[in-house]
């Protein structure tokens, strides 16, 4: 009887040491860094930085190539269609991060109109006489994200999850100059028309401004994805998203000018429109595209 207590004994502590050896060995081996051939990191370390874009334009680009019907642009980095993202690494499989996305910029559009002064002075001139019409359109927009990541995996597969908070606002706003004054002797001028400002007619109400209703965004919830490293330091990945936002428009405003005959001067006049809104949400939705990150 005590030699079988001993031997059972024996075969419980060779167990325990087994396991404990077992377990030593996945330990070392999950914390062990993914290396290539050449002894080169493949994974992000602690103190890391990361920077990356939006990675579909150019996943389009290239899918583009097969069974495409039509030329097959190449991608710009527009701020229209671009996120930019940035990670710090404080651990090994924890991270700070942003992501950021700009649009402002401005276009200008022009249009020749017959010169009313001078077809009204000299018709043979004034025929083949033209002025400017001037429209100019400024957008301005900002979408920012900052949130905490937490990661994990094995291998190059790597998963992320975590929580941010988010802002964002947009707005349009145009302006208006025209080549022929509104007068008492023009109270009609010939002026351009139109969203595609292409076609002109005497007008005795134009625009001058309008300003869009600026949009407001805020946002809190929570992320997760993957991430492949496909070669060191480089990863194209994914997320989707739980997201509490809430969101306000305001009022769009327009300036016009007209000739006011009981006064006998040009007088402008400012009206708002559209009605102010908000709106909360609570929804699965991508918050974020799919992604390129560069780490170093």
């Amino acid at each position: 009887m005590k030699k079988i207590i001993i031997s059972l004994g024996l075969c419980l502590c060779a167990g325990i040491f087994v396991m404990a050896q077992e377990i030593e060995i996945i330990e070392t081996v999950e914390a062990s860094p993914v290396l290539t051939k050449r002894g080169i990191p493949v994974l992000p370390q602690a103190g890391d930085y990361a920077i990356g874009i939006s990675a579909e334009p150019f996943l389009g680009y290239l899918g583009n190539f097969f069974g495409k019907t039509s030329a097959n642009t190449a991608p710009e980095f527009g701020w229209d269609d671009i996120i930019v993202y940035g990670k710090y690494y404080l651990q090994d499989n924890r991270a700070i991060r942003a992501k950021i996305g700009i649009n402002y910029g401005s276009t200008q559009d022009k249009n020749f109109v017959r010169d009313d002064h001078l077809m009204a002075t000299d018709p043979l001139l004034g025929a083949a006489a033209t002025v400017t019409d001037i429209r100019k359109t400024g957008t301005q927009g900002l979408y920012l994200t900052v949130g905490y990541e937490f990661r994990r995996g094995r291998g190059r597969l790597q998963g992320f999850y975590g929580g941010e908070v988010g802002v964002g606002y947009g707005k349009t706003n145009d302006t208006y100059t025209y080549g022929n004054p509104m007068t008492d002797l023009n109270q009609s001028p010939t002026t351009t028309t139109g969203t595609a400002w292409s076609s002109a007619s005497a007008q005795s109400s134009r625009m001058l401004k309008s300003k869009g209703g600026l949009s407001l965004g805020l946002g809190v919830g929570g992320f997760a994805g993957v991430e492949y490293f496909f070669t060191p330091q480089i990863s194209l990945g994914g997320e989707v998203g739980l997201n509490l936002t809430y969101a306000t428009a305001g009022q769009s405003e327009t300036t016009t000018e007209y000739f006011n005959t009981g006064t006998g001067q040009v007088e402008e006049i400012t009206k708002r429109s559209g009605n102010p809104g908000k709106e909360f949400t609570f929804a699965t939705k991508g918050s974020g595209s799919i992604f390129l990150l560069f780490h170093f």
